[in-house]
């Protein structure tokens, strides 16, 4: 799974942690209906 992930490390749980704060923050205010991928550029199939 590792090669996937062009980052090259696994997230952490801050990474996660991040995006929410993102989204509680006054700079996300004009932000909806969108999905906020964290995920390290994975490849999906």
């Amino acid at each position: 799974m590792m090669p996937m992930i062009p980052l090259g490390y696994w997230g952490k749980p801050l990474d996660i942690a991040y995006g929410y704060l993102y989204l509680a923050s006054d700079e996300a205010a004009y932000v909806n209906g969108n999905c906020l991928v964290i995920d390290g550029g994975a490849a999906r199939e």
